[in-house]
């Protein structure tokens, strides 16, 4: 099997998919706990979608949005249990924007939202036995096709900056039930691409996964931190930010907010100037001769 599409799927195809994954590793009561939670919430969400309910739009995907939305919670869940396992592992806590795992629906206006406000604070909050802290965004391929949206990188830089909480990605492969970690350093070193599979937006190429479920339980999450992640200026603007926000300096946050929208613009004309040399010399490299020539000269060369 190398694809998994999963806003294909019925929650009892999740559920599943998900016990073979996961019931070596989580009781069997767990397991169905879990589920029972998430199939109110599926069956919920079906009848909404019956009764003509809007959804949020989720480039256009609207419920298929929703199912994928409900099945990665669910999955987090999951490895929610094995990271509190992890003996080394003091606490951990659910704390993205959509930690309550929650649709609201409203009844007066027939539409349905995200229970939670937008912020860009990671999934989980991990605190070791040796107090050190890290933040864990959790994120899913079910297509052995594994990249992440710059817009992801940029929240884990604002999350270090404002929080001084070291930020990480996890990738779960659901295909092979893999999963690997990817911190900051990986990310400055990495230089993002035009993901045509996700509607041209840029992305990081992210190493396929290599580590089994069950090594998550024996992770030593601080062994990622490097503190000199913390210097590096894509960090150090969200820092400042979130002083002068904390500071209620209008003016400090007004020009720090200008200057970062100074270096994203700064940044994608130098990715676009990349792309577009790459493109000159791909298409010189086919003809050579040609690129010195003017009109009139190939002209004259036909008519020789």
């Amino acid at each position: 099997m190398a694809k998994l599409r999963l806003d294909d799927m019925s929650i009892e195809d999740v559920r599943k998919l998900y016990n073979k994954m996961f019931s070596d590793l989580i009781d069997k009561d767990t397991l169905d706990k879990i589920y029972n939670e998430y199939l109110e919430k599926y069956n919920r969400m079906k009848q909404a979608e019956k009764d003509g309910y809007t959804a949020p739009s989720g480039m256009g995907r609207r419920y298929n949005y929703l199912k994928n939305l409900l099945y990665g919670w669910y999955i987090e869940d999951l490895f929610y249990i094995l990271i509190k396992k992890n003996p080394m592992v003091l606490s951990v806590e659910m704390t993205g924007n959509d930690s309550e795992h929650t649709f609201i629906y409203d009844d007066v206006e027939k539409k349905i939202s995200i229970a939670g406000s937008k912020t860009t604070i990671p999934d989980y909050l991990i605190t070791m036995k040796d107090n050190s802290k890290v933040y864990l965004e959790l994120k899913t391929a079910a297509a052995e096709v594994y990249s992440i949206k710059i817009g992801n990188v940029k929240q884990l830089q604002k999350t270090m900056g404002s929080t001084n909480i070291y930020s990480m990605i996890i990738m779960i492969d659901l295909v092979n039930e893999l999963y690997d970690i990817k911190d900051m350093k990986f990310f400055k070193n990495s230089f993002p691409f035009v993901n045509q599979r996700m509607e041209g937006q840029l992305c990081y190429d992210f190493p396929a996964p290599s580590k089994k479920f069950s090594q998550i339980m024996e992770e030593d999450f601080s062994s990622y931190i490097d503190k000199e992640m913390f210097s590096i200026e894509e960090v150090v603007k969200y820092r400042c930010l979130a002083i002068a926000e904390k500071n209620k300096d209008k003016k400090m946050i007004k020009d720090i907010k200008n200057k970062i929208s100074l270096d994203e613009l700064y940044n994608e004309f130098k990715f676009q100037k990349n792309e577009f040399e790459k493109k000159m010399d791909s298409l010189i490299e086919k003809s050579p001769n040609i690129n010195s020539k003017t009109w009139n000269d190939i002209l004259e060369d036909l008519n020789n």
